[in-house]
């Protein structure tokens, strides 16, 4: 009960306490003259006793109800806490069960792998042309294809080499374990020398410089030192206007041929635009191919055997190269 409520109802009963004692004012009775005033103050101390009573309790009520408002108030934020904290907790949950699942996951894998069986494949040093040893030490190409993991692979390099007029398989050659004499080493090098290499048997020297790359040289101290090249493609053109050019005179050219590179500029082989079925012609493109693959397996060859830009991959061929190159 609030402080106005308590005023009112102490109002009310003062103006009851009025309304009795104007009462008793008009009464004629004197005896009731002199009893009643005492009987309406005793009214008006019960009155205002009962106020009295009232008032603290209403206000003790009201310091009850209080309390219990706070303590409503209380258990309502503790009420938010805890659902903060069990999305908190489900957020939580969920993320630990995508940790495990992912946990299986891996072990399922990691178990699948230990329950195959491991195949052992035996790559070569060379992925095209290997070389295989017989027990009397002599080496002998063992195909003319790449070795790959599931096809032979129809490269031009390959399409080339079946081309060759001669087996490559029918050809052996041997090579000592020691360094050979001068009679021996005249003997494998001819040995080796008469074999038709591919440009797939070599790769290119780590300790050579193997970036040369062909590069146009324009105004420079260095175009000026260096001499003109003859340009194939120059040839060919000329060629189709029925002016062929004179390439003997290779002093001119050097001096007055616009073509001035640091290195060997390499066409695109014959017949890579052709997009048409086979013809003729595209046997013909093969034989050149061919042609062309033999005589860059012979360039590095040469190569190979003075520790130029390319190398054998074969490592037996390679340090017999090596040993020849030192004795030398």
């Amino acid at each position: 009960m609030s402080g106005s409520d308590i005023a009112e109802f102490c109002r009310n009963a003062a103006m009851q306490a009025a309304r009795e004692l104007y009462k008793l004012a008009k009464t004629t009775d004197e005896e009731d003259l002199e009893l009643r005033p005492l009987n309406t103050k005793s009214q008006v101390v019960k009155l205002l006793a009962e106020v009295r009573r009232n008032r603290n309790e209403y206000e003790v009520k009201d310091e009850r109800i209080e309390a219990l408002a706070e303590e409503n108030r209380a258990l309502r934020d503790a009420l938010e806490i805890l659902k903060d904290q069990r999305k908190t907790d489900k957020e939580t949950i969920s993320k630990w069960q995508d940790h495990v699942k992912n946990l299986e996951k891996e072990l399922d894998e990691l178990r699948s792998i230990e329950d195959t069986p491991q195949k052992q494949f035996s790559q070569p040093d060379d992925t095209s042309v290997y070389v295989e040893q017989t027990q009397e030490g002599e080496l002998v190409p063992s195909s003319s294809v790449y070795q790959s993991g599931s096809k032979p692979v129809d490269e031009p390099e390959n399409i080339s080499r079946n081309l060759l007029s001669q087996n490559l398989e029918s050809q052996q050659y041997s090579l000592p374990s020691d360094p050979p004499t001068d009679q021996n080493s005249d003997l494998k090098s001819s040995q080796l020398a008469n074999k038709d290499w591919h440009p797939a048997d070599f790769r290119l020297n780590s300790n050579h410089d193997v970036f040369n790359i062909p590069n146009d040289l324009n105004f420079t101290a260095k175009r000026k030192c260096m001499h003109g090249t003859d340009c194939k493609e120059c040839e060919q053109f000329y060629g189709l206007l029925d002016q062929q050019m004179d390439y003997e005179h290779k002093n001119g050219a050097q001096l007055s041929s616009r073509h001035r590179v640091d290195a060997d500029k390499q066409g695109t082989p014959p017949g890579y635009w052709r997009t048409d079925f086979s013809s003729d012609n595209m046997e013909e493109d093969k034989k050149r191919t061919a042609e062309q693959a033999l005589a860059e397996g012979k360039n590095r060859f040469t190569e190979a055997l003075n520790n130029g830009r390319y190398v054998f991959k074969d490592p037996k061929i390679r340090d017999y190269a090596k040993r020849r190159l030192r004795k030398s």
